[in-house]
């Protein structure tokens, strides 16, 4: 990831060719979605079209960390404003006597997830505050989702001199986590309407920073729920097949598994050809007949989440092209039927 302070799209340019390499391919859409998403994220316009579309005047910080770390883990390389980063330290100022509430505490963990992720990490006693001390999830803020912000932001850590108590706070709320865990593989919070974004939410966390073996099966029991779930034409959804929700069942399926199996694959594929630029997506409208909860706009996490999975099925596509993109028995027939299904580059 690099970090800039102001740039001309021949700069872009010149970074992208950096980064991939002389008689490189020109960076796919969705790696132009997400540098869109990012710069309309810190407030700077370029004078192109805008493929994503977010109002950075009603874009919260929680957003904005919500939507750098789906980016960002999805490992897409982007340019990042200081302003952005500005914007984001200083959600960690603290906010007085009162209670954090269970958004502030999610914010806080996203921000320093982000951050972290951006090779920028915080002071870990803010990690170990926000994860109750001794208590697996601090009081009150009993939610999966929350839980899982809380793992990804001890699990980017890392090493430092209160590792043992970070390691010791991750295998609590990976138990408390797994212990949620529903007979089928799934998750719910009651803050949030889809079980999709929760089981999302709780297997990547479960996945890059989880311990113990049950952190592991719970991964492994949420990748066979999203498989179990996918509808007939290839979507997910709650009750019909949305973009978005389809997006967190294939961040589910392709940012758990490397490389996924022939199963996974097709299914990923199948799924990939209802990923659509959000500025094209009717998220909003498909939200509300999937789930019965109406929706103003698409959010930027849940845009950023739309460029991620279609920039990891693109990857896999890739992958199996060049002949190491799925494993299993299967996987020699695979690549014949991805790339139609998938569009980029």
């Amino acid at each position: 990831m690099t970090v800039t302070e102001g740039w001309t799209r021949s700069e872009v340019r010149a970074a992208e060719i950096g980064w991939a390499g002389p008689g490189a391919r020109p960076p796919s859409r969705w790696k132009q979605s997400a540098q869109e998403l990012t710069d309309e994220l810190s407030g700077r316009h370029r004078t192109a079209p805008v493929v994503v579309r977010a109002d950075p005047a009603a874009t919260t910080v929680h957003d904005q960390a919500s939507a750098l770390a789906t980016l960002l883990r999805a490992d897409i390389s982007l340019l990042v404003s200081p302003d952005l980063i500005d914007s984001l330290r200083a959600a960690l100022a603290p906010a007085g006597a009162a209670p954090a509430s269970a958004q502030r505490t999610e914010t806080i963990a996203l921000v320093i997830h982000t951050l972290a992720l951006l090779g920028q990490p915080t002071d870990q006693g803010v990690l170990l505050d926000l994860s109750g001390g001794g208590v697996t999830v601090p009081a009150g803020h009993d939610t999966p989702v929350t839980a899982a912000r809380l793992l990804d932001a001890l699990g980017a850590a890392g090493d430092g001199r209160r590792y043992y108590e970070v390691t010791a706070a991750r295998g609590r709320i990976s138990a408390w986590l797994c212990d949620r865990q529903r007979p089928d593989g799934s998750w719910h919070d009651r803050r949030h309407t889809s079980p999709h974004f929760t089981t999302a939410a709780c297997a990547l966390a479960l996945h890059d920073a989880g311990v113990g073996a049950r952190a592991s099966a719970a991964v492994l029991r949420a990748v066979d729920w999203v498989l179990r779930t996918q509808r007939p034409g290839g979507a997910w959804g709650l009750r019909y097949g949305t973009a978005e929700e389809t997006a967190y069942a294939l961040l589910v399926l392709l940012a758990t598994t490397d490389p996924p199996s022939a199963r996974m694959a097709r299914s990923a594929g199948n799924g990939a050809a209802h990923l659509t630029p959000a500025d094209e997506d009717p998220s909003a409208e498909d939200w509300q007949h999937s789930t019965g909860t109406p929706r103003p706009a698409p959010l930027p996490a849940a845009q950023a989440s739309i460029v991620a999975a279609g920039h990891l099925a693109q990857k896999m596509a890739v992958n199996a092209v060049d002949g190491h993109g799925c494993t299993g028995p299967e996987a020699p027939g695979y690549p014949l039927s991805l790339p139609r299904t998938v569009v980029g580059g």
